[in-house]
């Protein structure tokens, strides 16, 4: 058997890192044995004559000898490793363990900014069907529900059953005072601006742009507003 698997053996002792053998696995004149930081040198102790042991050699390990302590006995030296000769370990020397990967890294920050909650369901169209007694105007999302309100064929009354019917998809809330609707255009760009208020008299506002038709526009306004 060569120093070198003596070595290995050592070195797979839970807590050590770092072993050295002087000499041969036969006839050794010494072992020094380097110690996690953690380990107990008693456990240690044990295991390392529990193998010199399985060698035929029986060892001398008295206190835990400190870094500085002497070197071993020179080959040829009166108790220096013969088979079933006594074995002094030269030294046990505690190091700090390395730490592990997760250790290295710094501890992890809360982001600057809070992630982006998922957006509620857009609105996606606004429906006006004329009927006999006026007209019937739906607001449907993107994920299919749907309000629809009544309301006479006027300006006034269609943009209320908008904002009504919208009002309804958005939330649990009674229905907002409408204090005024406005289209205008805004740097050549037509748009539509709503001013709401709500429940416990917080008065919100919302504008959108008019890409199809006025009641879309209005309807997004309110969506806007109300979120």
């Amino acid at each position: 058997m060569s120093a070198d698997a003596l070595r290995k053996e050592l070195m797979a002792v839970p807590g050590v890192v770092d072993a050295e053998v002087d000499g041969d696995a036969v006839t050794p004149s010494g072992v020094r044995v380097k110690l996690d930081q953690a380990a107990d040198p008693a456990i240690v102790e044990e295991s390392v004559r529990r193998i010199l042991a399985s060698h035929g050699m029986r060892s001398r390990l008295g206190p835990m000898a400190s870094p500085s302590s002497g070197p071993p006995p020179p080959p040829g030296a009166p108790g220096a490793g013969r088979s079933g000769a006594v074995v002094p370990i030269a030294s046990f020397e505690t190091v700090e363990s390395a730490p592990s990967p997760a250790e290295s890294l710094p501890p992890e920050r809360p982001p600057l900014h809070p992630a982006p909650q998922p957006a509620e369901p857009a609105l996606d169209q606004i429906a006006v069907v004329e009927t006999r007694d006026g007209v019937v105007v739906t607001a449907t999302t993107v994920d299919g529900r749907s309000e629809s309100r009544r309301a006479r064929w006027s300006e006034g009354e269609l943009n209320e059953a908008v904002i009504a019917a919208v009002a309804a998809l958005v939330g649990n809330e009674p229905q907002p005072l409408v204090l005024g609707v406005e289209e205008r255009e805004l740097g050549g760009v037509a748009t539509v601006m709503v001013v709401l208020e709500r429940a416990g008299g917080k008065r919100v506002a919302g504008a959108a742009v008019v890409e199809a038709g006025a009641p879309f526009a209005l309807g997004k306004a309110v969506w806007a507003a109300l979120q």
